[in-house]
């Protein structure tokens, strides 16, 4: 297809092109393109003139009622609108219907397909538009752990149906989906009063003119949701669950299992479920705070599992005994404990800061912690903070203390059950079960030690060291805790695939016979007969025995890969290929042998990182969550932007910030500070310099929130490295923004991503690429897109308390945020 710039160049030659003088027009029209652009420009002419030989029929497709239309002796059904544009194709072509008429009438604003593509361009970004887009782009909301589920596949469907409320006269409606159990219906919604929970019956008029089924035999339904769109009334109906019809039921089984793949299975949910878990892939094991996963017993808090990370571990490191016990849970002693879960139950708001270090003494480690109001009631404030500074232990963290439901931790892949998947997750089994039963709060542990340590005390007196010993915690350990580590299911480069081809392996002078057990283009996985010694990143080359009878003339014999890892045994390992230039040819083949043999070779499917139950926890943190993750894009022109932020289910100041309608607070000025700010520019700076193993970049941003002379909002920001935190200077801009103002403090830990974490979303990619591919290259290309996540969340209380501000302003200050945050 030709670029877009000769497209009316098309427009033009296309209308004369069956004239006699066609080629004078061409000649005069393409005088001043080169030769490749004529041949695209005729070539692209001659196929929209040249005779279409395809019969159009219309029914169910668009929105108008389609008649017979007979043409040269095929039958056509076209509505009003397609019967106008193929007389205006005859008159234009001489009367012959071309491929031109075809396609203009195909992509009519009637059809359904167009509209229901203009309907989900509107509801949803999509990720190409990103790309292309500029940094004026507003952000995409999301919220954390939303992954709607359907138990029944819902099909696109348009038939007449009937639907009459109970009480009222029936009135005409057109179905937009149907499936086992529901209902979405197109109606002029002034035609009858519909509310939602109403029950209805729905008469299925459409489908008893083509199949056998009794018109006059209704189905009940129950309204769930009314929605305007378009200037048009959409109603959602639930099968009334105390309808029995089975011989209606065993219709719509065998309606949808023989149409779905001509009508297509509406997929929007599933796509909703794959963008969001992938996103999620990328914040979640790159999350620097430590999150406990709690039992309460007799009002105390038993810290059972820690989520680990790659950028919390050496946080958590600070917290293993001498016998290299876990003793972090003695951070909520019985008196905490019992004050945190009575904020819960008054619906209070649940955050504390506690300072905590430890010293080692005659081979045994002493864990200290604070609360920071136990330190100001017992005036010992300076003395903790500048004995606790300088050790190298010395911790500041803000803890947010959650409950949660164990039997939210399963989620189902948003397929459904009935669809048989390789990627499919099971329900956890009964000791994961068990085990997640146990979890009866979720508290999150921000660091935030670089906020506090310019705050401690400088200098202290020994005698008063002694009084530290309040607040060292028992020696023996309330209950252990286990560290569980999230990460990453499969960064791999390229795909693996199944393959039993026999080899011979050669490890120094030792030579064993053994079997290629899978391939990928660059990489290997082999099982020898006997063991063989081999060093991580050591040399073996491999002969392709096998493969060789075949492809007698391929670079198949003495190929030298690096070992990445072998088992136990030392039978089974993982090779690599060497980047000399030898092995490269090899590499060029198994490409193409892969390609070729791709219908034959078995795709490789893992979930042996995220188990059951490191996926149920992940589940839990997600609806236990404060902080907003920020995702930041990089577009094939090198444009970056954010893109997209995650909205938590724990409503906190700033999630409620980023919320804000246009109407109270026009998006363009929040865009405008996080997208062309020069704290953006430092960001992206940042993340072009560094790799995903860098440690998180952290910043302090201070949103002032004021009004301006006509009452309307405005927002200033300001940004603080926390490497380089001055607390003078902090201080200075809030004390500066509470004289008429108010404040919002968010802490920013920004990371480089890696790829997007494809095998924790295979489930729903296979589902998705079989009923629409197009949506999986769309998801693609956005998830390629991601450059880089911020982990942000609220300290504003922690700031209004650290600066040690009077109790009046705090409240001044809170009243204020309410005012211009409204409800």
């Amino acid at each position: 297809m030709p670029n877009l710039q000769l497209t009316p160049l098309i427009d033009q030659l296309k209308l004369v092109a069956l004239d006699d003088d066609f080629e004078k027009h061409f000649s005069s029209l393409t005088a001043t393109l080169d030769g490749p652009s004529k041949f695209k420009v005729r070539s692209e002419v001659r196929r929209l003139t040249s005779p279409c030989a395809r019969t159009l029929d219309l029914r169910k497709r668009v929105d108008g009622e389609c008649v017979r239309f007979e043409h040269r002796g095929r039958v056509h059904y076209l509505d009003d609108v397609a019967r106008d544009i193929f007389e205006r194709g005859l008159k234009e072509y001489n009367g012959v219907f071309t491929q031109d008429t075809y396609e203009r009438i195909m992509q009519a604003e009637n059809n359904y397909r167009v509209m229901y593509e203009q309907q989900k361009a509107e509801q949803i970004g999509t990720a190409s538009s990103s790309a292309s887009s500029d940094t004026e782009t507003e952000f995409e909301q999301f919220k954390l752990g939303f992954y709607p589920y359907r138990d029944e596949e819902r099909m696109n469907y348009t038939v007449e149906v009937q639907v009459e409320p109970f009480g009222e006269q029936p009135c005409r409606a057109v179905t937009n989906n149907i499936s086992q159990g529901g209902l979405r219906v197109r109606v002029d919604r002034t035609q009858m009063p519909i509310s939602n929970g109403q029950r209805v019956k729905v008469y299925f008029t459409g489908f008893a003119k083509e199949f056998t089924l009794d018109p006059s035999v209704p189905i009940h339904y129950i309204i769930t949701e009314v929605l305007s769109a378009n200037k048009r009334t959409y109603i959602s109906l639930k099968r009334a669950e105390d309808d029995k019809n089975t011989e209606f039921d065993a219709f719509i089984s065998r309606f949808i299992s023989g149409y779905k793949r001509r009508y297509k299975v509406n997929t929007d949910n599933t796509e909703i479920a794959l963008v969001n878990k992938a996103h999620e892939q990328f914040y979640l094991p790159r999350m620097s705070r430590l999150t406990l996963f709690l039992k309460a017993h007799t009002r105390e808090l038993i810290c059972k599992y820690v989520l680990t990370t790659e950028n919390n571990e050496d946080a958590l490191a600070h917290w293993y005994t001498e016998t290299n016990e876990l003793a972090i849970g003695a951070l909520l002693n019985k008196r905490r404990s019992q004050f945190m879960i009575n904020k819960l139950q008054r619906n209070e708001s649940c955050e504390l800061t506690i300072l905590t270090f430890n010293i080692t003494a005659k081979g045994k480690v002493y864990f200290y912690s604070a609360l920071v109001e136990e330190l100001e009631k017992n005036d010992l404030w300076d003395t903790f903070t500048a004995f606790a500074a300088q050790k190298s232990s010395f911790q500041a963290f803000r803890i947010s203390l959650s409950s949660v439901k164990p039997e939210s931790a399963w989620r189902p892949q948003a397929v459904p059950q009935h669809i048989n998947l390789p990627a499919r997750e099971q329900p956890f089994s009964a000791d994961i079960q068990q085990a997640l039963a146990a979890v009866d709060y979720v508290a999150t542990l921000d660091n935030v030690t670089d906020m506090v340590r310019p705050l401690c005390g400088q200098d202290y007196d020994k005698d008063e060291l002694s009084k530290l010993r309040a607040f060292v915690h028992p020696p023996s350990l309330p209950q252990r805790s286990q560290a569980i580590k999230l990460e990453f299911v499969d960064l791999r480069n390229e795909q693996r695939y199944h393959l039993r081809s026999r080899c011979r392996v050669r490890s120094g002078s030792i030579i064993r016979d053994g079997m290629v057990l899978d391939i990928s283009n660059q990489g290997l996985r082999v099982q020898v007969d006997e063991p063989i010694p081999g060093e991580n990143r050591s040399e073996m080359r491999v002969s392709f025995t096998q493969l060789k009878q075949h492809y007698k003339n391929e670079p198949l014999t003495d190929i030298q890969y690096q070992i990445v890892n072998a088992d136990d045994s030392h039978t089974t390992f993982n090779l690599k290929l060497d980047e000399d230039g030898s092995s490269q040819a090899t590499a060029h083949f198994l490409t193409r042998f892969i390609q070729e043999k791709r219908a034959q070779l078995p795709r490789i499917y893992e979930n042996t990182s995220l188990k059951g139950f490191e996926l149920g926890l992940r589940n839990l943190y997600c609806d236990a969550a404060s902080a907003v993750p920020l995702f930041f894009y990089q577009s094939k022109r090198q444009q970056h932007y954010l893109g997209r932020v995650g909205i938590p289910p724990h409503v906190t100041d700033w999630s409620r910030l980023l919320q804000l309608s246009s109407k109270v607070l026009p998006k363009g000025q929040l865009t405008e500070l996080l997208n062309h700010s020069d704290i953006f520019e430092q960001w992206m700076s940042w993340l072009t310099r560094v790799d995903r193993s860098e440690s998180p970049h952290k910043n302090l941003l201070i949103f002032q929130l004021g009004w301006d002379e006509a009452h309307r909002r405005t927002i200033e920001m300001t940004h603080f490295d926390l490497e380089k935190l001055s607390l003078d200077d902090v201080e200075h801009c809030v004390t500066q923004a509470l004289l008429n103002d108010t404040i919002i403090a968010v802490n920013v830990e920004l990371s480089r991503t890696g790829r997007p974490d494809r095998q924790f979303v295979e489930a729903e990619m296979q589902y998705l690429a079989a009923y629409a591919q197009y949506k999986v290259d769309r998801v693609e290309q956005q998830l390629d897109s991601v450059f880089g996540v911020a982990d942000s969340y609220s300290v504003t209380s922690l700031i209004m308390q650290s600066l040690q501000l009077s109790e009046s302003l705090r409240e001044t200050a809170v009243k204020r945020l309410q005012e211009w945050l409204p409800a």
